[in-house]
Order: structure tokens, then C-alpha cells, then sequence
């Protein structure tokens, strides 16, 4: 049998900019406070986790058959062999809910979830913890639809523009419903790089109906929830000034920032 190589792999550490609920000042009165023993288990013992971002389900395109995007064995073997111990896997929510030919955006929110798509999903997860690595399952669209992670796609609709509470507690349910008991889960991204144009009261609403929807299972991994994509106004100290929003009734909220350097080496979020 021919030994595939590992194909590139786009990776950060992923605990950089990640600041864990309850470091801020002044949350919500109904926000519930940090158990001391909340993220034993996310940790596993270690002072941070070493991890990379995995895009082959972003990068797959449209259309390929479930589980073609998937790492092989040998990816996650040679990850683990590297020290890496999390991963943060980018799952698109338009292959999750798939557009019809011709239809709209909307047309694809009517669409059942795709089993076939969220069994290449468990896995996949399968397939990584098999060697001892977790994963953040990564729902990689900004609080739209289908808009993913590079230019806007047109005809995309958004958070409170189109995207309905329903169709996010909808996914969210598909996803964590699924996953909840797989040992190999470290915790679920609600948003990826949420869009400014989403707007920054109607995203941190819609990051509570995502939160909502997976605890509305009885998933208990951690949350992971992001400041907006945009500039210093995005940030979460600036979308977020009176501390944490996110009401968890188990505590295990990570409030995740992501910093990108410029060629000059500086960090911009």
C-alpha cells in the first residue's frame, strides 16, 4: 500500500489568544462563574496544548463525496509524532446544509442536515483520537451563510439577515447532538472569525443561540466563542467591555481571540 504524506497542514498554536471566561472585569450578573476544576479535563493535565488548524474540509470544495476531505491516518500519526495533541478542524456549514443547483442560500438552510457529511465528521475525529489528539470541532463560517473564510460569496446571508435562530440552533443541534459522547472531542468553535458586517450585538446574540443549541444536548465540552474579524474594534475587549456575555450553565466558556502578523512582524487581530 502506497503511504500518502501528509498533506500541508495550516496551523497555529491554538491556545495563543485565548483568554478563559471569567479573566475580564465586570461579567453578567447571569453569567455562571468558572468551576475550579472546569477545564481539567479540556487541559488534560498539561499548562497548554499544542495544536495546529486543519482546512481540508474548506479547501475540499463543494461537492466531493463525504470523507474524501478527511486526513488520512498518516497525517494524524505523523501530527502526534510532532507533539501535537489538539486540533481545530474547520467543518463548512454549507457542506453541513448543502445549497440545491440553482437554489439560494436560504433554499440551503432548508436543507436537512447531511448524515453521510457528519459521519466523515465523527471520522474523522475517530481517526485523530486514535492517536491520542483531540479536536475542536469548528462550525468555519462567520455567523454566515454560506461565507466561509476568504471573499464574500454573494447571495450570502447573515446572522439576523437571513440566518434565523432556528437554522443556527438547528446545525448546532446536528453537530453536538452527534459528537457529545466521542472521547476525542476537546470542545466546539461556535463561529469562525465572525464578520464585522454581522454586527457586534446581533453576533454575541447568535453566539448564545449556538451555546444554547449544544448544551440543549448534553454536551459538556468547553465552548469555544471568538471576537469579531475587523480591527482593534472587533476584539473582544472592545465588543465585550463589561467582561464575559455568554451564559453557560456548566461554566466552560474559552474566549478565543485570533491574531494574525503583517510583514513586518507585527500581530493584528
Amino acid at each position: 500500500m502506497t503511504r500518502r504524506a501528509p498533506r500541508a497542514l495550516i496551523g497555529v498554536v491554538l491556545t495563543a489568544g485565548v483568554v478563559l471566561a471569567g479573566c475580564a472585569p465586570g461579567p453578567r450578573p447571569d453569567v455562571v462563574p468558572v468551576p475550579a476544576d472546569a477545564f481539567d479535563a479540556y487541559l488534560d493535565g498539561a499548562p497548554y496544548l499544542r495544536g495546529v488548524n486543519l482546512y481540508g474540509h474548506v479547501l475540499g470544495g463543494a461537492g466531493a463525496d463525504p470523507g474524501v476531505a478527511n486526513e488520512p491516518d498518516a497525517s494524524y500519526a505523523f501530527l502526534a509524532s510532532r507533539g501535537v495533541d489538539i486540533v481545530r478542524l474547520a467543518v463548512p456549514w454549507q457542506r453541513l446544509q448543502v445549497i440545491p443547483a440553482g437554489g439560494s442560500a436560504l433554499d440551503g438552510l432548508a436543507q436537512p442536515i447531511d448524515t453521510a457529511y457528519l459521519d466523515a465528521i465523527v471520522a474523522e475525529v475517530r481517526t485523530a483520537w486514535g492517536h491520542g489528539i483531540r479536536t475542536v470541532v469548528d462550525l468555519h463560517n462567520g455567523c454566515t451563510y454560506p461565507w466561509g473564510a476568504g471573499p464574500e460569496i454573494p447571495g450570502s446571508v447573515r446572522c439576523g439577515d437571513g440566518i434565523t435562530e432556528d437554522h443556527v440552533t438547528t446545525v448546532w443541534t446536528a453537530l453536538a447532538g452527534r459528537l457529545r459522547d466521542e472521547p476525542g472531542v476537546a470542545a466546539y468553535d461556535v463561529f469562525n472569525e465572525p464578520r464585522w458586517s454581522v454586527g457586534i450585538d446581533v453576533y454575541k446574540h447568535y453566539a448564545q443561540v449556538g451555546v444554547d443549541a449544544i448544551r440543549s444536548t448534553g454536551a459538556t465540552q468547553p465552548v469555544w466563542v471568538e471576537g469579531i474579524l475587523s480591527d482593534e474594534r472587533g476584539r473582544l475587549a472592545a465588543i465585550a467591555p463589561d467582561g464575559p456575555w455568554i451564559v453557560d450553565p456548566t461554566g466552560r466558556v474559552i474566549y478565543s481571540e485570533h491574531f494574525y502578523a503583517d510583514a513586518s512582524g507585527a500581530i493584528a487581530a
